[in-house]
């Protein structure tokens, strides 16, 4: 996704880079994307200057 938008998303744990995700991902604006991503899947997005750091959100207990 990273050569569609200028601001990078950065991935930040194991965990996070281990998710996988299978669909259509509409990709219009960065930040909509961004939190169709982080609805769809259990991960958090934090932007910082450079970037958008997206982590592993905790998993709920059983």
């Amino acid at each position: 996704m990273n050569h569609y938008f200028d601001r990078p998303l950065r991935l930040e744990g194991e965990n996070t880079a281990n998710l996988r995700f299978s669909g259509v991902l509409i990709v219009d604006g960065q930040d909509a994307m961004v939190r169709r991503l982080t609805s769809l899947m259990p991960i958090s997005a934090t932007p910082s200057d450079d970037s958008i750091v997206l982590r592993g959100r905790p998993s709920a207990p059983d």
